[in-house]
Parts: C-alpha cells; structure tokens; sequence
C-alpha cells in the first residue's frame, strides 16, 4: 500500500508538470482508491470528487476513470454516514455505466454492486439486494469462477446476508469463496475487497 502510494503521488507530479488536466484528474482517482483502501474515507471523498469534476471539464476524459471515480465517491461517502449522497454516486455510476458502455459489460456489472451496496446502506436492503444480484450474475458471465474480483463481490453479498441475519446464504456464499480461492491457489480469508478496487480492472 506504501509503495503504491508513493508511486501514484510521484505520477501525479509528473502529470502536473506536463499539464495535461485529464491525466491529473485520473492521479488523483488513482489516489482516492488508496484513501478508500485506508478508511480515509473523508480523503478519498475529496480526491474523487476533484478528479471527476475536473475530468467532466475536460475533453474527451477516459471513461473507465470517470465511472471509477463515481464508484470510489459512493463507497467512501457511504462509508461516512453520508448515504444519500452516497447512493446519488452510485445512482450516476450505472447512469454513466448505462451511457458509455454495453448492457452486460463489466462495468455495469461493477456499477451495479455499488448501487446495491448504496441501496442496502441507505435503507432498501431488497432493492439492494436486487442490484447485487443483477451485478454478480453480469460478473459470473464475463470472469472466470476462480477471479478474484467475482469473490469480492460474492463477499460483499455475504456481508449484507450476515447483516439481514441469513446466516445460512451467507455461509453457502463463504464456502463457495473459499472453494473458488481454493481452486485458484490464493489464500481469501481477507479477500473482501470492495468492488470499487476490483472495478479497477476496467483500465
């Protein structure tokens, strides 16, 4: 985490030196994602929201980046007790998610779980539920069952079904994690990873 830190701080140097306003936008995304990955969620807030308005300000912004950016302000504003605001982030994820990519990609897939993580925070855990759902099915279609980014999202999915006292479903979907990372060879007991850093793919 240190040295990706340290390496993101010294590319945003770069950019700011060579100028270019969308390449620093993305810097400071790329710094927001460590923030969220700290519980800094206030910091991560702060650079993501700069580094989308300054990529919506500017021509022709990469759109992976601006949909990341979107995904980071949710969680983290979620993450601060601010879950309206959180869930209008989430909201213009699958919008822009919707605008700039196909129906069943990847990225409505990630905008998808972050809407359901919104959703469930700010009081609609069915709806919530719905769009986790709708999100891992897109997520089973295009990654292999051993990818990492599918476990963060099968894990978000338990934590809401441990949090809606389905501890049965939510032990079903640990076991099927632990079967997966198992088959891969990687160690998951801490692999809950937000789908906002497995989102991260998408560049």
């Amino acid at each position: 985490m240190d040295d990706a830190e340290s390496v993101r701080k010294q590319a945003l140097t770069v950019r700011e030196k060579l100028g270019n306003q969308s390449d620093i936008a993305v810097s400071r995304i790329h710094l927001a994602d460590i923030a969220l990955a700290r519980h800094q969620f206030k910091k991560a807030e702060r650079l993501a929201q700069r580094g989308i308005e300054e990529m919506e300000s500017s021509l022709n912004p990469p759109k992976q980046d601006v949909l990341s950016g979107f995904i980071t302000l949710a969680y983290a504003r979620c993450s601060r007790g601010h879950r309206g605001e959180g869930l209008m982030s989430a909201e213009q994820a699958v919008a822009f998610a919707n605008r700039n990519f196909e129906s069943e990609s990847l990225a409505a897939g990630f905008s998808l779980e972050t809407l359901g993580f919104a959703e469930w925070k700010s009081g609609a855990p069915q709806d919530g539920e719905k769009a986790m759902l709708q999100g891992i099915q897109i997520l089973r279609t295009k990654v292999a069952p051993a990818d990492p980014r599918l476990a963060g999202a099968l894990l978000q999915y338990r934590d809401y079904l441990i949090a809606a006292n389905r501890q049965v479903e939510a032990q079903a979907i640990h076991e099927q994690v632990t079967r997966m990372s198992s088959q891969a060879g990687i160690f998951c007991s801490g692999c809950a990873v937000s789908v906002n850093s497995l989102s991260k793919t998408l560049r």
